[in-house]
């Protein structure tokens, strides 16, 4: 007295959601939407608001990194900033996406560090804004196998 009969092929298991673990320490957030004004002194202050943000022994100050254009030295409209808690991370994205930060509705999501690279863009980025844009207007460290974006520390 089944309600429904099992599937006849077994189909390919995918996660909808993130499990316990999956984004363990992630501790880093993905900013994009921002006005080619922004500073990081700016992004420190904003972001800051909601936890304490990672500091940068290297820099000495906050672990802020603006997407830059090559020619120009302008910031793209994207960022990274790090938390020194993932929850605090978490808290961001939630508080943050999809809303107006200096002008300019933003979109806000936990990064996705990839394994023995220094980039630390969402995955999704590469798909859909890779495909809207020339390739010579690719975000910094974007092509594959180049492991030149990002913040390496």
């Amino acid at each position: 007295p089944h309600s429904s009969s099992p599937p006849t092929h077994a189909a390919p298991r995918q996660r909808t959601r993130a499990g316990p673990g999956d984004m363990a320490g992630n501790d880093m957030v993905y900013v994009s939407g921002l006005p080619d004004t922004v500073t990081e002194a700016d992004l420190s202050a904003i972001f800051g608001a909601i936890g304490q943000l990672k500091f940068d022994k290297k820099k000495g100050c906050d672990k802020v990194w603006l997407y830059r254009n090559k020619m120009t030295g302008l910031p793209k409209g994207d960022a990274t900033v790090t938390y020194a808690d993932p929850f605090a991370a978490e808290g961001a994205v939630n508080w943050f996406n999809n809303t107006d930060v200096l002008g300019r509705k933003v979109s806000v999501s936990l990064a996705q560090r990839k394994e023995g690279e220094g980039g630390s863009l969402p995955a999704s980025h590469f798909g859909n804004a890779l495909g809207n844009m020339p390739a010579a207007a690719a975000p910094y460290g974007a092509q594959h196998g180049s492991g030149n974006g990002g913040d390496a520390g």
